[in-house]
C-alpha cells in the first residue's frame, strides 16, 4: 500500500490544499486499523525527517489525512498519528453538491454572506420612549434583563 507524505501550510478548513515535499513509502496496515484515524508505524529512513511532514495520502483507502502527532517509539521506529481530512477526502462530493454550507464566523474572518431563511419566524416588538434618528452609522445596544408587564 502506498503512503505519500506532504507538507502543507493551508489550514484545516481549506479545500484544494497546496501540497509540497512529497515522499512515497510502501506500508502495510494491520487489519484492525481505523481508517478514520490511523496510527502508521514507519522505520527510520536516513534522508527523511518525519517531523517535517504534516499531511499524508493513502490512495488505496482513497483518503487524505492530517498528521496530528509524530511519536518516536525508539531509534529506528516512528509512529504517525493521523486524522481524516474530510474536506479533501470528500472534495468532489462537496464541490458538486447543490446546497448551502453554513459556518459560524469567527473574529477576523470575512466573506460574502448569503442568508436563505424559510418558514415561520418569531418576532418580538418592544416599545421605547427613545426615537431613532436616521443616520449612516448607528450603534444599537440591547441589554438582556427582566421583562415587566404583559
Amino acid at each position: 500500500m502506498l503512503l505519500t507524505l506532504y507538507k502543507t501550510l493551508d489550514g484545516d478548513n481549506v479545500i484544494n490544499k497546496v501540497l509540497t515535499n512529497s515522499e512515497n513509502f510502501t506500508i502495510n496496515l494491520k487489519s484492525d486499523t481505523d481508517i478514520r484515524s490511523p496510527e502508521i508505524v514507519l522505520k527510520t529512513v536516513s534522508s527523511v525527517d518525519y517531523k517535517d511532514y504534516n499531511y499524508c495520502h493513502i490512495p488505496e483507502l482513497n483518503r487524505f489525512y492530517f498528521i496530528r502527532e509524530t511519536v518516536i517509539l525508539n531509534n529506528t521506529v516512528f509512529k504517525l498519528i493521523c486524522e481524516t481530512d474530510c474536506l479533501e477526502t470528500f472534495k468532489s462530493d462537496i464541490i458538486s453538491s447543490n446546497c448551502y454550507y453554513m459556518k459560524e464566523i469567527s473574529a477576523g474572518e470575512y466573506g460574502e454572506v448569503k442568508v436563505n431563511k424559510t418558514g415561520n419566524q418569531l418576532v418580538y416588538n418592544y416599545i421605547s420612549s427613545i426615537e431613532m434618528v436616521e443616520s449612516d452609522n448607528v450603534i444599537l445596544s440591547l441589554l438582556k434583563g427582566k421583562v415587566y408587564g404583559s
